[in-house]
């Protein structure tokens, strides 16, 4: 591991101790926070969250546009 651009490096999978704990993939990550009045108002997005391309470039765009579509949805009078 001499090479500079890849220490710190990580690989995102769900570990054991995920999938003893009921976390077969990553959707329940990607469910929006809520507040005191369950208004929705933290989403998530990254190359972490995808169940098929996690670790690239393409599973966070991938990640981005789906929770994007989510946030207009959840405020449609911003969108029109």
């Amino acid at each position: 591991m001499a090479n500079p651009w890849t220490r710190g490096s990580y690989n995102s999978f769900v570990t054991v101790e995920g999938d003893k704990a009921g976390l077969r993939n990553r959707n329940p990550l990607t469910r929006p926070l809520v507040n005191s009045n369950q208004k929705k108002m933290l989403y998530w997005a990254g190359e972490h969250l995808s169940n098929t391309r996690y670790g690239t470039v393409d599973g966070a765009m991938d990640t981005g546009e789906t929770q994007a579509y989510r946030l207009i949805d959840a405020n449609p009078k911003y969108w029109k």
